[in-house]
């Protein structure tokens, strides 16, 4: 039993160390967990959850990157009110990359694949990007004085002052 003097006074603290005890043996628990996920994805080797939802986010944001149409976009990055659906999300991908031997991969340390496609994407966003605005580029302009969508013409009807509907102005267009 430990003793503490103070001022000539003998007071007992075996309670407070068997309490710090006690706060130390949940700390490691709470950080065991967590450890222990760890080391059993280093024993399997695969990269931690952790980055891998790090990467995750990474490819959210990544596109927004490239000042080229249509992004940036708002809605891409995760959103604070968004993180705790994109980490199941994440997770989800992670054990479903983990089990599987064809997306293994995804979540191998130093992975030459995920090398490979970290450097094959942005390749094909720009080029993606350049084809989509080369195409809008071709689009022929609307010549003026050409007739209208069929539904963009309404006209009074002669005997009740209402519009016509469509279909009667089709008609119309097709005599």
């Amino acid at each position: 039993m430990q003793t503490s003097s103070s001022a000539g006074d003998d007071l007992d603290t075996s309670h407070l160390d068997e309490l710090a005890a006690e706060i130390e043996r949940e700390e490691k628990a709470e950080r065991g967990a967590a450890a222990y996920a760890e080391e059993i994805e280093a024993a399997a080797g695969l990269i931690p959850k952790d980055a891998f939802f790090g990467l995750f986010q990474v490819c959210f944001h990544a596109p927004n990157l490239f000042p080229l149409p249509p992004f940036p976009l708002e809605s891409l990055p995760i959103k604070p009110d968004e993180m705790e659906a994109a980490r199941a999300a994440s997770d989800a991908i992670y054990d479903i990359a983990a089990e599987s031997e064809y997306l293994r991969w995804l979540v191998e340390p130093g992975s030459v694949w995920m090398q490979r496609a970290f450097a094959i994407l942005p390749f094909v966003a720009v080029k993606a990007a350049a084809i989509r605005a080369e195409i809008a580029a071709r689009k022929p302009e609307p010549v003026a004085g050409t007739i209208p969508e069929p539904s963009a013409q309404v006209s009074p009807a002669p005997a009740t002052g209402e519009p016509k509907s469509d279909a009667s102005t089709v008609i119309e267009l097709a005599a």
